[in-house]
């Protein structure tokens, strides 16, 4: 099935990443139905009711209503499967901070692995948002930078600290730009997470960094979510919340900080 005409419309209409995630699942349906109706889209449903989990089949009712959209063909789908939302992964301050001491002895070019990894550690940017950066959207001097290719489609800002700025501005000194600020392709980031993880036994992949920063936030901010929301360029306040997994000894210092309140002297 030939789906260029869908997405074409799709390209008007939604991101880029939503457009290739789109078009996947109506190629999924059409290696295994022969045509778009009711009757094959209940048949393809039926076959994934034990292999697929309520991402897969809510992902999949999208792409469908979309697609139903473009062909001015009315399908009937089931109620939006519930999805359990759990607790991002994050590591703590001193994984990170070994990490970061060690760069240098776990990449050959340690200069531009320590800058994306700090940026990305303090910034929470996506890795999408990092491989679509261009220099003329970082502001050295003001400390911040303007993410212009988002996935909610609308630019917004994240900040930096003195000390990646000063060391930014050496990278570019010493690189000229080619595919993007830091001349990255995907596979970089993959491969940084990768090699980390077998140096320091950890599991790490790219946005397990953006939920770090998230987390580290959160506690440096006394829980701000409508501050992280921004930052992270969440449109749902609900998302940011997956990150506020306080436990009962953060819970305790908050309370007390807010009533002042003083244990007992035994």
């Amino acid at each position: 099935m030939d789906l260029s005409a869908f997405k074409d419309y799709l390209s008007i209409n939604v991101n880029p990443k939503t457009t290739m995630n789109y078009i996947r699942q109506m190629e999924g349906f059409f290696r295994y139905q022969s045509d778009f109706n009711q009757e094959e889209v209940n048949k393809y449903l039926a076959s994934k009711v034990n292999k697929w989990n309520g991402g897969s089949t809510n992902q999949f009712y999208k792409a469908v209503k979309w697609y139903s959209k473009f062909t001015k063909i009315n399908i009937e789908l089931p109620r939006y499967k519930s999805v359990e939302n759990k607790p991002r992964p994050y590591l703590k301050n001193e994984e990170v901070d070994e990490i970061l001491k060690k760069i240098p002895l776990v990449f050959n070019d340690y200069q531009k692995a320590e800058i994306i990894l700090e940026l990305t550690f303090k910034t929470g940017m996506r890795p999408s948002e990092l491989l679509h950066l261009k220099r003329e959207n970082i502001n050295l001097d003001d400390l911040k930078i303007t993410l212009v290719d988002t996935k909610t489609d609308t630019s917004r800002i994240v900040f930096i600290t003195k000390e990646v700025s000063n060391k930014i501005s050496s990278f570019f000194n010493r690189e000229l730009q080619k595919s993007n600020a830091f001349n990255l392709n995907e596979y970089t980031l993959k491969y940084y997470a990768k090699r980390i993880s077998e140096m320091f036994g950890i599991k790490l992949y790219p946005y397990k960094i953006r939920h770090t920063f998230a987390h580290d936030f959160l506690k440096k901010s006394g829980n701000d979510l409508r501050a992280l929301s921004k930052i992270l360029g969440h449109t749902n306040l609900n998302t940011t919340m997956l990150y506020s997994d306080i436990d009962e000894k953060e819970l305790q210092e908050i309370y007390n900080k807010a009533f002042k309140n003083k244990r007992r002297k035994k």
